[in-house]
């Protein structure tokens, strides 16, 4: 069972991330997952100015790196999210997401109806295979989805990309992982709010996290 941590304050201040070689972490393909419909939103992080908070605190980044958004978490149990300005009601988004280095200890994912940093729902995996639906309310961690994190074949374990789609549709919360469902459950205390991406560290710092090809839709 994984442990699921503490939010910190993630704070937006705009850096330039410069690197001497693109190891091109994750391949162009499209989504496992049937990509979403309707789309609100989509971007696949080549232009720096496309929305996205960026930061760097303590050798910790949220930043625009080989054409995608790249956080290192380099505080132990330490959580950064990174969210887009505008607030949406019922969506399905859809990411890719691999670890490109440090413990597979680690959690990362989708964040939707973030009313601030004290209150969203999460969508996390981790690369040694776990996943839950996770509920931050004033600060103070739930997992709506079961009693804990729980093992999943389905995701794809150390730096192997995954192909994420969560749906937050009325009080009906939905995640599936490499095209195949694993969770859902109901909760109707958010009913709006931003859209973004998650990453935190386990007992170990220095989990890296890239993702790609963001897409944002109407149900």
């Amino acid at each position: 069972m994984k442990p699921v941590y503490p939010v910190l304050l993630f704070l937006p201040l705009f850096i330039f991330i410069t690197t001497g070689c693109n190891p091109n972490p994750l391949p162009s393909n499209k989504l496992g997952a049937n990509p979403p419909i309707e789309e609100i939103f989509r971007d696949d992080f080549s232009n720096p100015d496309s929305g996205w908070p960026t930061m760097q605190d303590n050798g910790s980044i949220i930043g625009y790196q080989f054409e995608g958004l790249r956080f290192i978490v380099n505080q132990p149990n330490y959580d950064y999210w990174s969210a887009l300005v505008d607030n949406y009601q019922n969506v399905r988004i859809a990411v890719e997401a691999a670890k490109l280095g440090g413990p597979d200890d680690n959690g990362f994912g989708v964040i939707c109806r973030l009313k601030d940093k004290d209150n969203f729902y999460a969508f996390l995996i981790s690369s040694d295979g776990y996943a839950g639906i996770i509920k931050v309310k004033e600060g103070n961690y739930s997992i709506l989805s079961g009693s804990g994190m729980q093992y999943y074949e389905a995701i794809r374990k150390g730096g192997a990309r995954n192909d994420l789609l969560v749906g937050c549709i009325g009080p009906l919360l939905t995640f599936s992982v490499n095209g195949e469902s694993i969770l859902e459950t109901t909760d109707d205390e958010y009913t709006s709010g931003r859209a973004g991406l998650f990453a935190s560290s386990g007992a170990t710092a220095g989990v890296e996290i890239f993702f790609d090809n963001f897409v944002l839709s109407n149900p």
